[in-house]
């Protein structure tokens, strides 16, 4: 259920969410009914944030489309 309010804190675009959505991240998305890849990189690259996993998360997110 977590995966659930990262998602709707990365969708509010608010830089409050950011420590949630990093520490989530890092730790806890295993196996959620989200693309959280696809969420992270939407997030921060909107955002303008940096994150050593950036790259990492926009290229299992265009695999996942088949890209």
């Amino acid at each position: 259920m977590k995966s659930v309010a990262i998602r709707g804190l990365a969708e509010q675009l608010t830089a409050e969410g950011r420590p949630e959505i990093e520490d989530y991240m890092t730790y806890e998305y295993k196996g959620q009914i989200f693309d959280m890849d696809e969420m992270a990189y939407g997030y921060f690259k909107v955002m303008g944030y940096d994150h050593p996993e950036l790259e990492d998360w926009k290229i299992s997110a265009l695999q996942k489309l088949g890209r």
